[in-house]
């Protein structure tokens, strides 16, 4: 049985044709996701996705791609903990 989960980020986006929220999480580089996706209006980006879900409505996230704040490059390694 798997204890402890895949590290990456947990984005939420949401689609401007469907007016749906979707959920990727593991996402290393979500600049790559923002590029792969179409029809997205936003893209909050979490280092952990327990923040998300104890208030769907939170400000709380690490980053947001939208029409204010274009998509940048980044990763995951930073967040990564040390194995030393």
């Amino acid at each position: 049985m798997k204890t402890t989960e895949s590290q990456g980020f947990f984005c939420v986006v949401y689609f401007t044709d469907t007016k749906k929220t979707a959920y990727y999480h593991k996402v290393y580089t979500p600049s790559k996701l923002a590029g792969t996706l179409e029809n997205w209006l936003w893209i909050k980006v979490f280092i952990d996705k327990s923040t998300y879900y104890a208030n769907t409505k939170t400000t709380d996230y690490h980053c947001i791609f939208d029409k204010n704040n274009p998509v940048t490059d980044f990763s995951f390694r930073p967040f990564l903990k040390s194995s030393s």
